[in-house]
């Protein structure tokens, strides 16, 4: 897994791997371009379809002739365009981050490899890693077994994970989130404190 080689590259000489993560792709992909398609549909496709009906004279706009025009409709489609684009750029999106992204759990720590534009490394010591959380919600449930990982130490904080994982540590649309939980679980030292 190329991934997994680029990750290596970063380990220190003392650091191994013991478990690595690839994100569901159905979950990670699918599911957000759905949901994004979803939202754009609903506030925007109303527009697109007025314009698209227009130019195929499903939907009369005439000028004060009472000759068909064509203006409007074509207005109607030009202002659709840049919400296209947005979907577009949406799945390409998904499915970049998709391709760059893998889990990995060391010896030291635990690491995220992700990215979109460039390749982005996020890590967290093991030894500072106070609390585990699993979350799986309605698009998780949809998609299978899969669920959101997250963790918090005293330097990332847990925050709010009901609502709100984008700003943490997370391991995100895992497969089997409670078999990650317990073997991400099993690497993580006890503090004694």
């Amino acid at each position: 897994m190329k991934e997994l080689e680029e990750v290596k590259r970063i380990l220190t000489n003392d650091e191994e791997i013991k478990e690595y993560f690839k994100p569901s792709k159905k979950r990670f992909v699918t599911a957000n371009v759905i949901a994004t398609l979803l939202f754009l549909i609903i506030f925007f496709g109303g527009v697109f379809s007025v314009g698209i009906l227009g130019i195929f004279n499903v939907i009369k706009f005439t000028n004060e002739n009472g000759e068909q025009d064509l203006l409007a409709p074509i207005m109607f489609l030009v202002f659709s365009t840049p919400f296209l684009i947005m979907i577009i750029l949406s799945i390409i999106g998904y499915i970049v981050r998709y391709q760059r992204t893998i889990y990995v759990v060391t010896n030291k720590r635990l690491i995220i490899r992700s990215g979109f534009i460039g390749v982005d490394y996020k890590s967290i010591e093991l030894k500072y890693v106070g609390l585990v959380n699993v979350r799986v919600d309605f698009l998780d449930k949809i998609c299978g077994s899969t669920g959101t990982i997250t963790f918090a130490s005293p330097a990332i904080p847990m925050m709010n994970t009901q609502n709100n994982v984008n700003g943490a540590f997370a391991f995100r649309c895992v497969e089997n989130p409670y078999e990650v939980y317990k073997k991400v679980k099993e690497c993580i030292p006890e503090n004694d404190q």
